[in-house]
This record gives structure tokens, C-alpha cells and sequence, in this order.
């Protein structure tokens, strides 16, 4: 279980390393004042049982009939070049191409109309016979940036979360749901740094009756500065008739706690600090009571529609529904002897605790 474990940090902070957690940015400039563009999209696809939804954000300057800058679609792009042309100012039309996180070449084709600070209209993932979408978007005035993670970023989870779950198509459909990335505080051998990247996936899997079978969290934060050192972790239930609750949402999307101890080297409970410039510099939890996890629970409105929904697996009859979340009063502290190592987030903790954005994520099957 070691091995499996070390495989998990391993990928999840040396893909960082390389390519380093910065967000989406970009668009150019001129004249003119960019806007930022946020809201959602929605539609059909041509198989049943397939309704994929999603984020999308536009930053866009114009530049007369002229409008360039860059798009992102959750599941599709991230900061792809976009190229369009205004009629009557209200009136877009344009295209963005880029790449999907397999490496597929994608082009979304946008057809919009703009009306105050509302953009309505429809957008086409390559061609109309493939997907079809309608989308909604709202100007936010208090942006200069969509903020998105970059393609490098979402595939580096990727990579991470397939090695945590051994099967690679898993972790790039759960790395396509990845947005902005939240930040929070950290302390290493105590000494504190400030604002390190970090992500927190809570996936649950359920059987073909929508019962659950199997819950896991997996989360990393990295230093934003030199992409040098990390601080990870992974939980894992299959029991989920006990009390050892180890993501922050029961059955029925309800928050509940979670406090998971005694944070060791091996599955279900792992946690480890890693320098990827020192390879001495590393140590792992060493199972003692000082140990843990925690959190009060996470924050989803029961009923409510997720943000995404992935196509249908046809190979596997699988989907992904996948719901932003606030994770309450989370804590991870951990030490190892007789070294006397430690490392902890935020720095205080568990006396001290933040509330840290997320993603709930259900495995559900489907029928292509």
C-alpha cells in the first residue's frame, strides 16, 4: 500500500513541479476595455441518456467589428484563443480551438447574442452533430480574468488522479471538472507560507440502483512559489455502514463530519510531505492520534442540479455529476518520529480551520 500511496502524492506534485499551478489568463489587449464573461451551458447530445452541463467564461475585447480574446469550457478548453466578429453590437459569432485533456483537437463554435449585460445563444463542440449547447452568460465587472486553472494544471490532476484510482480514463474525466483553484496557508517544520494551490476532490460511487458502494477524498496543496513542495493525502471508504465518515456529505447530500486519525503510509489513510529539490527533505504521517483530517462537513443544496455533467462513457456506461462545494472548518495536520517533522493546513491546525472551495463528485452509471 505504500507503493500505491507515494504513487498518488508523487504524481499529483511532480506534474506540478513541471508545470506549475498557474490559472487561465489571457486575451488581448487594444483599445478597448475587456470584459469577462461567466456562466454555464447546457444541451443535448445525439445519444440518449446524455446531457452534459458545464461552466464557460469568455474574456473578450473589441476592437470595432473585431472581437478577440480567450474562451474556456469546462470539460472542453482551457484559455483557448477566441476570434469572432460583432454585427449591430449585439449580434456574436466566433470560434475557439484547442485541445481536450486526451489530447483531442476541439472546436467550439459560438453563435451569441449580447443584450445589456446578459449574453444568450447557443455554442456547437465540433459541429452540431456532435454537441449542441445553449449557454447563459453574465458580465462581472468585478473581473479582470476568468481565473481558470490551465490545461497543463487539469492535466497534472489528471495524471494524479488516475495513479490514486489506477485507472487513468478516471482521473482525466474527474481533471476535466477543474475551474479556478483555491488557495489557503500552510506550515512546514514551523515555519508558515501563505497562499499554496490546493484542490480537494470528494467522489462517491454508486451502483446501477444509485446506491453508494465507495467513498474516497484525495487533496493537494503546493507551494505556488517554486512549485518545489506539497503537502498530500487520500482517504478511502468502502464500508460505508460505519461511522468513519470519510467525505463531508451523507446519502442525501446532507453535510456531516469528518475525522479521520491516525494519517499513516497506507490505504485507506495516507498523508505525506514531499521536496521534490531534496529528495531527503520527505516525510510521512506516522499513524499517531495527532494525526488527522477534518472537517464539519461540506456545503451542497440537497436536490440541487449539478454544475457538470460529463458525456456518457460508453466503454464503461459511466458518468460523472459533479457539484462546487464549500468544505467547513477543514484541518490536516500530520508529524512523523523520531525525525520530529511536521506539517499542517491551515497553520494552526486543527485549534484553527478554514472553509475551502471543493468538488463533490458522484460515478453514476448511464446508458449510452
Amino acid at each position: 500500500m505504500m507503493g500505491k500511496f507515494l504513487a498518488i502524492t508523487t504524481a499529483l506534485c511532480s506534474s506540478l513541479l513541471i508545470f506549475g499551478c498557474s490559472s487561465g489568463g489571457g486575451g488581448n489587449g487594444g483599445g478597448q476595455t475587456t470584459e469577462v464573461w461567466i456562466g454555464n451551458y447546457s444541451g443535448s447530445a445525439p445519444t440518449s441518456g446524455d446531457a452534459p452541463t458545464g461552466k464557460i467564461c469568455l474574456k473578450l475585447t473589441q476592437n470595432g467589428a473585431q472581437v478577440t480574446g480567450s474562451a474556456w469550457v469546462a470539460g472542453w478548453l482551457w484559455k483557448a484563443d477566441f476570434s469572432g466578429t460583432l454585427t449591430n453590437n449585439t449580434q456574436l459569432s466566433g470560434s475557439a480551438s484547442g485541445q481536450d485533456l486526451e489530447g483531442n483537437n476541439i472546436t467550439v463554435d459560438y453563435n451569441l447574442t449580447i443584450s445589456g449585460n446578459t449574453i444568450t445563444g447557443s455554442i456547437t463542440v465540433n459541429g452540431a452533430t456532435t454537441y449542441n449547447f445553449s449557454v447563459n452568460l453574465q458580465k462581472d465587472p468585478n473581473k479582470t480574468d476568468c481565473g481558470w486553472a490551465s490545461r497543463e494544471l487539469a492535466n497534472a490532476f489528471a495524471d494524479a488522479l488516475g495513479s490514486a484510482s489506477s485507472n487513468p480514463d478516471l482521473g482525466t474525466a474527474l481533471a476535466s471538472f477543474i475551474t479556478e483553484v483555491p488557495r489557503v496557508d500552510v506550515k512546514i517544520d514551523g515555519t508558515t507560507y501563505q497562499q499554496w494551490w490546493a484542490c480537494i476532490w470528494e467522489v462517491r460511487k454508486k451502483d446501477s440502483s444509485g446506491n453508494p458502494t465507495m467513498e474516497y477524498t484525495i487533496g493537494g496543496i503546493i507551494d505556488d512559489q517554486s512549485f518545489q513542495k506539497a503537502i498530500g493525502w487520500y482517504v478511502e471508504d468502502d464500508n460505508l455502514s460505519d461511522t468513519n465518515y470519510f467525505i463531508g456529505l451523507d446519502k442525501n447530500l446532507n453535510s456531516r463530519n469528518v475525522n479521520v486519525s491516525g494519517l499513516n503510509t497506507s490505504n485507506p489513510r495516507g498523508a505525506a510531505f514531499l521536496d521534490f529539490w531534496n529528495a531527503f527533505n520527505y516525510f510521512t504521517a506516522d499513524g499517531g492520534t495527532e494525526d488527522v483530517y477534518k472537517t464539519s462537513g461540506t456545503q451542497v443544496t440537497p436536490n440541487s442540479d449539478p454544475f457538470f455533467v460529463s458525456k456518457c462513457d460508453p466503454s464503461t456506461n459511466t458518468q460523472y455529476k459533479v457539484w462546487m462545494t464549500t468544505i467547513n472548518n477543514f484541518c490536516i495536520k500530520f508529524d512523523t518520529t523520531p525525525t520530529n517533522r511536521s506539517a499542517s493546513a491551515p497553520p494552526n491546525a486543527c485549534t484553527e480551520t478554514v472553509s475551502i472551495p471543493a468538488l463533490y463528485i458522484e460515478e453514476v452509471a448511464c446508458t449510452p
